[in-house]
């Protein structure tokens, strides 16, 4: 990971305690040295195929007729 502001690398690929599986989804925030991060989107094509397959979406549809 890259840090914008202050041009330079901020954190490379390691494990961190802490954040489990469960916590990352796209639009969750997650803390990493005490930085909060969002996520925005996958880093590749492996990592979006693997979290989309676990993944499940769930569609709603409340028909205006049951609320008489």
């Amino acid at each position: 990971m890259y840090d914008l502001k202050n041009r330079r690398m901020f954190m490379k690929r390691m494990a961190t305690p802490g954040v489990s599986v469960r916590e990352l989804f796209l639009g969750s925030i997650v803390t990493v040295h005490a930085r909060q991060l969002k996520l925005a989107d996958y880093g590749d094509l492996f990592t979006k195929n693997k979290f989309d397959a676990v993944a499940g979406r769930t569609f709603a549809m409340i028909k205006p007729d049951c609320y008489t």
